[in-house]
């Protein structure tokens, strides 16, 4: 992440970094947005998260880079960029699937458009085409998979990989959980 930011000559490794989410309660809240915080901060970083909702100006003094996790484009999010851009502050989208791909976000490549009615398909190909404008306006992309970033590539962005990973406690957790089974 620090490397592509300082092609551009924007981050700094002492200055934070804000994470903004606008859905805390799913998985990809905790592996893209939570564990990427807890371990830049394990690394001596400075590094915290926001809600969407919750998100003010006052937020980016001192910030080096937002990060927006699968956040479709608002009116919200236009606001949020366009006081990143009188800061400063870089912008990168992180993803970890291919919802900003119209192509490929509908039957008969994603089954789960099958399940919805007409209306709620309607609300989702608008969400798939928000995630995509999201991620051509901010300067990068953070993604799980060279997959994904060879994607988000082909639309012109440069993109970071940083796999979904797992918290410190968790590996502890397991840890203890498979010395608990051996004895």
């Amino acid at each position: 992440l620090f490397e592509l930011g300082r092609t551009r000559g924007a981050l700094r490794d002492d200055a934070p970094l804000l994470f903004v989410s606008d859905n805390p309660e799913t998985r990809g809240h905790l592996y893209r947005v939570e564990h990427h915080v807890s371990a830049l901060r394990d690394g001596g970083l400075q590094a915290d998260w926001s809600l969407l909702d919750d998100f003010s100006d006052d937020k980016l003094a001192g910030v080096t880079a937002v990060i927006l996790f699968r956040i479709p484009w608002n009116t919200r999010v236009a606001a949020l960029y366009a006081a990143c851009r009188v800061r400063g502050v870089r912008i990168a989208f992180d993803i970890d699937d291919l919802i900003f791909e119209p192509e490929y976000m509908r039957e008969p490549y994603f089954d789960y458009v099958r399940l919805l009615n007409p209306v709620e398909r309607e609300k989702w190909a608008g969400k798939v085409l928000g995630w995509r404008q999201s991620l051509l306006e901010a300067d990068c992309a953070i993604v799980s998979t060279a997959p994904l970033a060879a994607a988000a590539e082909k639309l012109g962005k440069q993109a970071v990989v940083w796999p979904n990973g797992i918290s410190w406690r968790m590996l502890e957790d397991a840890r203890r959980l498979a010395a608990r089974r051996s004895d």
